[in-house]
């Protein structure tokens, strides 16, 4: 058996939208399995094999065969215990460890801890059910979207996109304070980014791809435009996109 792992654009919605895939080589035709849409995966740290998948408003681990909720089944807000739990809109998530997991609940404007292997919940940063902006602890957010580990923090620090504040915020583990990386109005509505080995960050706006640099916070435009929209193909900054 041979496992690939593929993504694709969404075709209405701003979103990635990804697919565990399990091929048997031996049939003249392959056996695909493809689980619901999801914003995030990863390799589960807790389950070797499986891979972890967010699926709107539930957190699974799947090995492309088996499928087990984590937590969360039904929308809404609710801390809880594996399926009891709520999220709103489950858009991505860090593993700390094996047994402890940070999520973005989108729609519910929070950070939210999973305890494994018994799936309990609990608010970590921002506060449920309320959007705005506000640095300390818990801090505000408003639809956060995407969140990793800091590569440039020793594993000490979290970095947040904050969609509709056009921000990326930090979230300082130790002493449990969220701050400010960088804000700015040329950041219009910031989904996703990667991170270089040297801090510096590569993100997804509404309609383009940007540079931070690390230490500077210079926002540099990369590709696609910061005013228009649209399918074209050619240079860099010739380029259009939607919603990347």
């Amino acid at each position: 058996t041979t496992e690939i792992y593929t993504l694709s654009l969404h075709d209405a919605l701003p979103i990635l939208n990804f697919y565990i895939f399990k091929i048997e080589e031996s049939t003249p035709k392959a056996k695909v399995k493809a689980s619901s849409d999801v914003y995030h995966m990863d390799f589960d740290m807790f389950k070797p094999g499986f891979m972890i998948c967010t699926d709107f408003h539930s957190l699974k681990t799947s090995d492309g065969t088996t499928t087990n909720v984590i937590a969360g089944e039904t929308r809404g807000y609710r801390e809880g215990v594996g399926a009891k739990a709520k999220f709103k809109s489950v858009t991505g998530f860090v593993q700390l460890s094996g047994t402890r997991l940070v999520v973005v609940d989108s729609h519910n404007h929070c950070l939210r801890m999973v305890e494994r292997p018994s799936g309990q919940t609990s608010p970590l940063h921002g506060q449920c059910q309320n959007s705005g902006y506000a640095d300390g602890n818990p801090g505000l957010f408003h639809y956060p979207n995407f969140i990793a580990v800091d590569k440039i923090s020793n594993n000490n620090q979290l970095l947040v996109t904050d969609t509709f504040n056009n921000a990326v915020r930090t979230v300082d583990m130790i002493f449990g304070f969220v701050g400010n990386f960088v804000r700015s109005p040329s950041l219009r509505r910031v989904f996703y980014f990667t991170q270089h080995e040297r801090g510096d960050i590569y993100a997804t706006e509404e309609h383009s791809v940007v540079k931070i640099t690390y230490v500077s916070k210079l926002i540099t435009l990369l590709s696609g435009s910061s005013e228009s929209s649209g399918y074209k193909d050619g240079t860099l900054l010739q380029s259009l996109f939607y919603n990347p």
